[in-house]
């Protein structure tokens, strides 16, 4: 049974979504997740309602732990896959009371907005449910290093499989328009530190005050309002937009040139990846996850989340020379084929399960 506590927009839910869609046919799956647009349909079209049960948005209750008990029971479940902290608060326990196994997938190793105290209770927690966990991924080699430099879990266990999206055949960016566009993914959160962008915006507008030159963020969340009245009080209307969330995110990638990541710490972000599969050239924060995915001046560009000026500098880089935009883009593309593919993503989680279980039709 995977496990979630997010199945609205986001890349979490996007993976979950196309490790379902992608394990061989022999594995059947139960999903646990909110009844959230757009991910609990898609989640539905795989395993029908039968097999999915809802839980809360990002909350533990001890009844719902006791609900998920009754349906592993009626349904056989074997084995437990959560993914993110909060739905592996569910399903270490629900293991240890089921007597099957766990695997746990990071998507995000943080503790750096925790307190001392706040920290230390929280790697004491996970000592103890890694003790009823089987195995861990890691879903890139950095985010590895993290957990070990945290050392809340036995290394042993450890598993990296990096994050994969589906290829398409060809891309579809629009390679002969006029306007330079620079795409921005993001939950209006802390990790994601979308203010930073707007002092990028502000460098390169100073580098190019003309017409044809824009950033445009996709997504919602909490401090959404607070960024958009930001780009108003900066004077940035225009030059800057907010599009909200959407279900087309490859109408957004053609679109692009570069997609621009602020992250104060990633897993291995989705939507990089599919950006790179289309084409798009990502200029992104050195951090955890984000430095797994780019080799700096070959396929994209890394810079300092402390240095807007050093982000500017490099997008202007790729606006003053098309050349050079397309030479990365053909090797993010070509990055992105090769290491990301979905399938290969797919078939190691599969050849995870059968280890555990010890049954390879599991």
């Amino acid at each position: 049974m995977q496990i979630t506590v997010r199945a609205d927009f986001g890349g979490g839910p996007e993976h979950l979504y196309r490790l379902m869609q992608h394990l061989p046919a022999k594995i059947k799956c139960c999903i646990a997740s909110p009844d959230e647009f757009p991910y609990w349909n898609r989640f539905l079209s795989l395993c029908g309602k039968d097999n999915a049960i809802v839980i809360p948005h990002r909350k533990f209750t001890i009844g719902h732990l006791f609900s998920l008990y009754r349906f592993v029971k009626k349904h056989n479940v074997n084995l437990l896959h959560a993914h993110g902290k909060g739905a592996s608060i569910y399903a270490r326990p629900l293991s240890l009371l089921c007597g099957i196994p766990c695997i746990y997938t990071f998507h995000g190793v943080h503790t750096g907005k925790y307190n001392p105290v706040v920290k230390l209770l929280y790697l004491l927690i996970e000592k103890i449910l890694g003790l009823f966990t089987s195995a861990f991924i890691a879903v890139s080699d950095s985010e590895y290093r993290v957990v070990q430099q945290t050392g809340f879990c036995s290394m042993k266990k450890v598993h990296v499989i990096p994050n994969g999206v589906c290829i398409p055949a060809q891309t579809m960016r629009d390679t002969k328009k006029k306007n330079f566009k620079i795409l921005h993914v993001t939950r209006y959160d802390y990790p994601k530190n979308t203010a930073l962008l707007l002092d990028i915006a502000e460098e390169l507008k100073r580098l190019h005050p003309e017409p044809g030159v824009s950033f445009v963020l996709v997504g919602d969340g909490g401090e959404r309002l607070l960024i958009e009245a930001e780009i108003v009080a900066r004077g940035l209307s225009g030059y800057v937009s907010a599009a909200g969330a959407t279900t087309e995110m490859h109408a957004c990638y053609a679109e692009s040139d570069i997609i621009l990541s602020t992250s104060r710490w990633e897993g291995m972000p989705l939507s990089v990846l599919e950006a790179m599969a289309d084409g798009v050239v990502p200029v992104l924060t050195a951090v955890t996850g984000n430095k797994d995915i780019v080799e700096h001046g070959l396929d994209g560009y890394l810079y300092s989340e402390t240095n807007p000026s050093e982000a500017a500098m490099l997008i202007d880089s790729l606006i003053v020379n098309p050349s050079l935009l397309e030479r990365l883009s053909i090797n993010a593309r070509s990055k992105a084929a090769s290491q990301y593919n979905v399938t290969k993503m797919a078939q190691k989680t599969a050849q995870l399960y059968s280890q555990i279980t010890g049954n390879s039709n599991d």
